[in-house]
């Protein structure tokens, strides 16, 4: 889920990587997670994964099932204009 999201934010190789607190040069770990490989061998990268997945819980209060029939509703607002994401 959490490597679904960082893709539909249409987030550049890099800027996954420093989301999850990998190397940018690690894209063997990138894409191990892409393949469902689980996410983190630290604490800090659980940590990173955690925060990523709360910023779904506004998203998703009626459940992840009904939010994931409308996907580009429920995960498409970090892209809108005026969102947190300008701040970047």
């Amino acid at each position: 889920m959490v490597m679904a999201l960082l893709e539909h934010w249409k987030l550049s190789t890099e800027d996954q990587a420093a989301l999850l607190g990998i190397a940018a040069s690690n894209r063997a770990a990138l894409s191990n997670y892409r393949s469902g490989k689980p996410i983190g061998t630290s604490r800090d990268q659980y940590e990173r994964v955690g925060h990523l997945c709360l910023t779904l819980v506004p998203v998703f209060p009626y459940g992840y099932n009904l939010a994931m029939s409308n996907q580009a509703l429920a995960l498409g607002w970090i892209l809108k204009e005026g969102s947190a994401s300008d701040a970047r």
